[in-house]
Order: C-alpha cells, then structure tokens, then sequence
C-alpha cells in the first residue's frame, strides 16, 4: 500500500517516484514553475527536461529542481505521518520565491 496516496498501489520506484497522486502534485508544481509542458512518465524523462536548450546556467538550476523533488519525495515517504501535502507545496513554494528573488538580484 502506497503510504502518499493510501492506496493499494503497491510501493514502487515507478509508483512512488511517477505515478502516485502525491508525485503527480509535485511533477505538475515543477511544470508550472517552469512555464511549460513537461514529461514525467519515468525518472529518465523527468531528468531529460534538463537537456532542452537553455543555457549552462538554466540547465544547472532545473536538475537542482528535479533533484530536489525526487528528494522532497523521498522524504515525505520516510516521514509520511509528519508531512501533509499542502505543507511540502508551501516549502516548495518559499524554495521557488527565494530562487526567483536570488536571480532577480543578478
């Protein structure tokens, strides 16, 4: 039973990581922040995002941010009775204000 999504999807890389409602929420944040359409049917694809043509810099940033979702999944499968959905958007969120302010300074 998947522990994010308390169904009886049985708790693989692929469900966990993909497919689950609560990876799903977190893949789609990504897309908006990103201003686009992006394919998340497998950890490849997600990381794959990264190889569209955008400069060193963006490339660098947009693995940090695939990074740290597959981590913010991770970690909220480890620690999945603390940690509500809206409380990882909202920690998700303060992480995209304060990139965006970071890039606005330069």
């Amino acid at each position: 039973m998947c522990s994010l999504c308390n169904n009886s999807h049985t708790e693989t890389s692929q469900h966990i990581f993909i497919d689950c409602v609560f990876a799903k929420s977190i893949w789609q944040w990504l897309s908006n922040c990103l201003n686009m359409q992006c394919n998340f049917s497998s950890i490849p694809d997600a990381i794959d995002i990264c190889n569209r043509r955008w400069s060193p810099l963006c490339k660098v940033v947009v693995l940090s941010a695939v990074i740290n979702c597959l981590n913010t999944i991770w970690f909220c499968i480890l620690n999945f009775s603390k940690t509500t959905t809206s409380q990882i958007l909202n920690y998700m969120g303060l992480f995209t204000k304060n990139l965006r302010t970071h890039f606005e300074k330069d």
